[in-house]
């Protein structure tokens, strides 16, 4: 019984690991929208944290990720001159704790 559940797990390790398009996709807008507020939030992000970041929770077959996420980050850039300024102040305190909650502040 033991050698069918590791084979069970052996076979279903790698599709059940796989990020569906609608996680990849939602991870590469979020990310994009926190990377693209560190100018207007007057943000500086530990560029190596940044790296280290996109390597852990990025896999390497999800090629539309890079896209996806400057999407998301050019859009968040251009909103910046739309926002009131407590518009701005609830944004930018939200994405700085996210940002130090992952790691990527200064």
């Amino acid at each position: 019984m033991r050698a069918l559940i590791l084979a069970t797990l052996a076979l279903c390790a790698q599709p059940c690991l796989a990020m569906t398009d609608l996680e990849a996709s939602e991870l590469a807008a979020n990310i994009g929208t926190l990377l693209g507020s560190e100018a207007g939030c007057g943000f500086t992000y530990d560029q190596t944290a940044v790296a280290a970041w996109v390597n852990a929770h990025v896999p390497p077959d999800r090629l539309d990720f890079p896209t996806v996420m400057q999407s998301y980050s050019t859009m968040t850039g251009w909103s910046f001159d739309k926002m009131t300024a407590s518009e701005k102040t609830a944004h930018c305190t939200a994405i700085g704790n996210s940002a130090r909650h992952l790691g990527l502040m200064k």
